[in-house]
């Protein structure tokens, strides 16, 4: 950014840290001054029309003016150095992607403004945002971890819940082997860290090299397959119901939505937390646990659904998150600090 590039994109599969790496970018260009603001645009769940909109919205709020449009917004930032974060692009259609490219464009030219992009995207095809050979835009694609970090990694991993099941791990070289196939995927290796305490390497390698041909470009939802691979068969049946979730749900909201039994529920959870899919979190005072979901979950599974179906749990999903504000809104008064933690 200071040698005369005004955009920069970071690329690579979902779960490498794009969002978290520009995140600290983000504040540390601020703390050294570079920058006097930072606007973080998140375009995760954004299912509108109008990206440019938002954009402009969020830019509202973070430097405290009033925006009527995407004009406006070029005037203030003329007299006020920012870095605009807009973060996975990759979830935006292509009309509304390419206008809002247009006005980003603009905004890294003015002033002393720079535009910081992620998506999973590699090559957006605009002329503003070439993959190669421009100094005004520089593309930064985001590559899995070196082997000794994997390995640290996997050593950590192995001191967390629950203790392996199999009689001895497996050599270093068999463990890499198996990274290797999901090209040293973060998140990837998550998951099959949690496998190898429960499956003998040979076994999940055949398995993984399956998934991995049916997904060849996203070794992150071959790992997630293969996690789903020792999933009870009735109990299949009743993972997409868990599609309409966005990083996870309190229990009681999440039973009331899926219409799953306790009992299903119950047997449901077992081989998800078995397999690190999901993880129970326990707040402060609050009797019921929070499920978040391993950040692959729900929107693997979302396209599992029938379109019909997809439709009834989303509004059901909508239904009770509504009544579920409403209540937090009056629990506030007498129990402000549990009623705050679920929200958050």
């Amino acid at each position: 950014f200071v040698q005369g590039t005004r955009r920069l994109t970071l690329s690579g599969f979902g779960g490498q840290g794009k969002t978290y790496l520009a995140i600290e970018a983000g504040q540390w260009l601020c703390q050294t001054g570079l920058f006097e603001a930072v606007c973080f645009i998140d375009y995760a769940s954004f299912q509108g029309t109008d990206a440019v909109g938002l954009a402009v919205s969020t830019l509202a709020t973070v430097l405290e003016v009033s925006l009527i449009d995407d004009k406006a917004a070029t005037a203030v930032l003329a007299k006020k150095p920012t870095l605009l974060i807009l973060d996975n692009l990759e979830t935006i259609d292509k009309v509304p992607l390419r206008a809002l490219l247009d006005v980003a464009e603009i905004w890294s030219k003015t002033g002393k403004c720079r535009v910081l992009l992620t998506t999973r995207a590699p090559d957006f095809q605009h002329p503003a945002y070439p993959t190669e050979g421009s100094l005004k835009h520089q593309k930064l694609s985001l590559e899995g971890l070196n082997a000794v970090d994997a390995l640290d990694y996997f050593q950590r991993l192995l001191k967390l819940p629950s203790v392996p099941s199999v009689s001895r791990l497996p050599q270093r070289k068999v463990i890499l082997d198996l990274f290797r196939q999901v090209e040293f995927h973060p998140l990837s290796i998550g998951l099959l860290g949690k496998q190898l305490k429960i499956r003998r390497p040979a076994e999940l390698g055949l398995r993984l090299e399956k998934f991995i041909a049916e997904t060849p470009d996203d070794p992150l939802l071959a790992s997630l397959n293969l996690s789903l691979d020792k999933v009870d068969e009735e109990a299949k049946q009743w993972l997409p119901r868990l599609g309409v979730f966005q990083g996870g749900a309190l229990e009681p909201e999440l039973l009331e939505i899926t219409e799953l039994s306790e009992e299903q529920w119950q047997t449901l959870r077992t081989a998800l937390e078995t397999t690190g899919l999901i993880q129970a979190e326990h707040l402060q005072d609050v009797t019921v646990p929070y499920i978040r979901f391993h950040p692959t979950l729900a929107p693997a599974l979302k396209t599992r659904i029938a379109a019909e179906e997809l439709a009834q749990r989303l509004a059901r999903h909508q239904e009770r998150y509504y009544q579920l504000s409403g209540s937090l809104y009056f629990e506030d008064d007498k129990n402000p600090h549990q009623a705050r933690a679920i929200v958050q």
